[in-house]
């Protein structure tokens, strides 16, 4: 469900949806093995640890364009508020 909804975010159309949903489950499952090999957690934990992180990092970096974009508002609509 994760990987899902973080290629949602990432993608508008169903080809890429799919394909990113399926590169961020299997890397964020060996990143979560890993995990769970060096620290001695359980897996399963881990695996759902690492998606939770891939979607937090995603949607923060997408709220991050949004912020340098401006939100959509034009350079000319940023110039008149500021000299406003």
């Amino acid at each position: 469900m994760i990987p899902a909804a973080t290629a949602k975010i990432m993608s508008q159309q169903f080809s890429p949806y799919l394909i990113i949903s399926m590169v961020v489950g299997a890397l964020s499952s060996i990143a979560g093995m890993l995990v769970s090999g060096l620290l001695n957690f359980p897996s399963g934990p881990s695996i759902v640890l690492v998606q939770f992180l891939v979607f937090l990092v995603v949607i923060g970096s997408g709220k991050l364009i949004n912020q340098i974009k401006g939100n959509g508002i034009s350079r000319t609509e940023r110039s008149l508020s500021a000299n406003s």
